[in-house]
């Protein structure tokens, strides 16, 4: 069984959700955003996660499936960075977040996207 920390959290493009397991993620996510660059993936604690493409050869990208298979490197700051423009969008005053980890900028976004772990 493989172990993320949870919630895995999925960028694409700048916009972003959040996912409560990797096979969730796994049925969403698209082979060919993949390939593209369309589509990050990281866990909870700011990991950008590395994805293997699969399926039979010959088969279109499209046909494709994509798996998590493990880490690739540590882009905590970047999702900080991307957490803190999605709260300042979703609030007129913005949310002070200054000096806070991701943890807790993580469940600033998680309680306004109504993600519930």
């Amino acid at each position: 069984m493989r172990k993320f920390q949870l919630p895995l959290i999925l960028d694409e493009l700048g916009d972003f959700d959040f996912f409560g397991s990797a096979e969730d993620l796994e049925l969403y996510v698209e082979a060919v955003d993949i390939e593209s660059g369309e589509v990050r993936a990281y866990d909870g604690r700011g990991m950008e996660l590395e994805f293997c493409i699969y399926g039979k050869q010959g088969d279109p990208i499209w046909a494709k499936k994509a798996r998590l298979i493990g880490y690739k490197k540590d882009e905590s700051e970047y999702v900080k960075k991307i957490l803190k423009k999605y709260l300042s969008e979703v609030s007129e005053g913005g949310y002070d977040v200054e000096g806070v980890g991701i943890k807790g900028i993580l469940d600033k976004a998680l309680r306004i996207k109504g993600y519930s772990k």
